[in-house]
């Protein structure tokens, strides 16, 4: 606490001029600065420590505390945080507990460091802003969480304000335990080409595990969520929130994505991925109920192809788990691979889904048979 007041008064001193320039440039008001109590880590060796120990903390405390580390010859301690843009990082209690610093410098090589793990500190358990965001949060049932500090202040400012960020690691169990006290639903918000994206459809078990409903909202590719409130406002960030679907139904959007639907092969690949994300969600209702939406999107509105699809897709998921308890079971062609596939591509005809064209942003149009209009494919 006393090195939080200490930074957000140098942000504000003469020597502070260039982080606050570099705030306001990034469209924050003095009030929401100071609700977030961003502050100025000066340039220099040890400024910090020095007002610190001039204070009477010890450098085994401020070591301990990680606002300092000791120096590999000589001995004495130099400041962990140097010409940066502070943003504490405060528990629901109001208790400053770690901090993170954004470079001022360009040629820094890390734009953000974090403190490191403290004995009351911890990033696989703690999120930022929650003590801003815990009433909105609990008036919504519903939080969202984004990547970075700069995206849950922008948000805030542009009037969205039950928001937090992970503090730039993985999402965790601990973490979905602690949203779960507070909300009924958990948003996650990732630009499309995001390494955070990637790292969350690798672990999708985690958020099915979720207590509360987790889902995905992806941002126009290249724009993090401080980018889209900037530059097309809030109404535009919110569409996208409208549009979030879980971690597993995204990622079986993205295999029909990827493959040629018009081929037979492709929707053989297709179906193959999408058995492959419902084999990851462990909860034999929601994995049902995921089911049966892929194949009612994927037959685009035909009763008769929708069961088709969904029943093929069931016979592939019970070989898969048949194969995973590794029991074997007599040549019965209803799972048989080769007539499973067989069957897929014979129900899904010559007809293209509509989300074969996501990549292209045409999810809206609508597909027809190459049979003609009003002709139903066989099978």
């Amino acid at each position: 606490a006393a090195a939080a007041s200490w930074f957000r008064h140098k942000l504000f001193e003469p020597e502070g001029s260039h982080a606050l320039e570099y705030l306001r440039g990034r469209g924050l008001t003095d009030q929401i600065i100071k609700d977030f109590m961003l502050g100025y880590a000066p340039d220099g060796w040890d400024h910090l420590a020095t007002y610190m120990m001039g204070r009477g903390a010890s450098e085994r405390l401020l070591t301990a505390a990680g606002l300092v580390r000791p120096r590999n010859t000589g001995g004495g301690c130099y400041d962990f945080f140097r010409h940066r843009v502070m943003f504490p990082v405060i528990e629901v209690t109001g208790r400053v507990i770690a901090f993170g610093g954004r470079a001022l410098d360009p040629e820094e090589k890390a734009k953000y460091i974090n403190s490191p793990d403290t004995p009351v500190f911890r990033k696989g358990t703690t999120v930022y802003g929650l003590n801003l965001a815990r009433e909105h949060i609990a008036h919504a049932k519903q939080v969202i969480v984004v990547e970075g500090y700069m995206d849950v202040i922008a948000l805030a400012q542009a009037g969205i304000r039950n928001v937090v960020a992970c503090l730039g690691t993985s999402t965790t169990e601990e973490h979905l335990k602690l949203l779960g006290r507070y909300a009924d639903s958990i948003i996650f918000v990732y630009d499309a080409d995001a390494a955070g994206m990637r790292a969350a459809l690798r672990n999708i078990a985690v958020f099915e595990s979720a207590g509360a409903a987790a889902r995905l909202a992806v941002l126009p590719p290249g724009q993090d969520p401080d980018e889209c409130v900037r530059s097309g406002g809030p109404d535009v960030f919110r569409q996208c929130l409208a549009e979030a679907m879980s971690f597993p139904e995204y990622e079986i959007k993205m295999a029909f994505a990827q493959y040629d639907m018009g081929d037979a092969d492709g929707r053989m690949r297709a179906a193959r991925s999408a058995v492959t994300s419902l084999l990851k969600v462990h909860d034999r209702a929601r994995r049902e109920e995921l089911l049966d939406r892929v194949a009612a999107r994927w037959a685009q509105g035909d009763l008769s192809r929708s069961e088709q699809l969904a029943r093929v897709l069931r016979l592939e998921l019970n070989r898969r788990f048949t194969a995973q308890r590794g029991q074997r079971r007599g040549r019965d062609s209803r799972y048989d691979r080769g007539h499973i596939m067989e069957t897929l591509a014979r129900s899904a005809g010559t007809w293209s889904p509509a989300w074969c064209d996501w990549r292209r942003g045409s999810s809206s149009r609508r597909c027809t048979s190459r049979r003609g209009p009003g002709r139903r494919p066989r099978g």
